[in-house]
């Protein structure tokens, strides 16, 4: 069960534009508290500096660098980026790197890849039909066929 937060937090800025950001009971409202050179209190911490936003976005790219997603997680992201039209300079890149493999002949059509493919199902029928041969044999001695 979640812990009932009993405070919250509120801002302002002084004349100097310095951000002061000070917590309040839930029960007590800020708004009416006026002091001079300051601004009157603002729910939340505010918009952050850019060095602070810098800060915090580096703090969560060394935090999430190498955690592992999960397949709840993989399966959101596929499903976000389905019906999304891709850029043109992503067609461009992958347009050239088809092009590299088709040159490079690591590409389904080229004639190696067939040559492998083809040697790869003779083997698994050859290894079908030993089976199969086997088997009659087999049946054959047991005197069921």
């Amino acid at each position: 069960m979640k812990k009932e937060v009993r405070w919250t937090r509120w801002h302002r800025y002084d004349d100097n534009g310095k951000k002061y950001i000070k917590r309040f009971e839930n029960h007590e409202d800020p708004t009416g508290i006026t002091e001079q050179g300051y601004t009157s209190w603002v729910h939340g911490t505010g918009p952050l500096s850019a060095e602070h936003y810098e800060n915090v976005v580096t703090a969560i790219k060394a935090a999430c660098q190498g955690v592992p997603k999960t397949d709840e997680h993989k399966e959101k992201m596929r499903q976000a980026k389905l019906g999304v039209p891709k850029s043109e300079e992503h067609k461009k890149n992958m347009s050239l790197a088809w092009d590299r493999r088709r040159e490079n002949g690591m590409g389904n059509n080229s004639a190696e890849s067939k040559a492998k493919q083809s040697q790869s199902r003779k083997a698994v029928n050859q290894n079908i039909y030993h089976n199969a041969m086997a088997q009659l044999e087999q049946m054959k001695r047991q005197g069921t066929m």
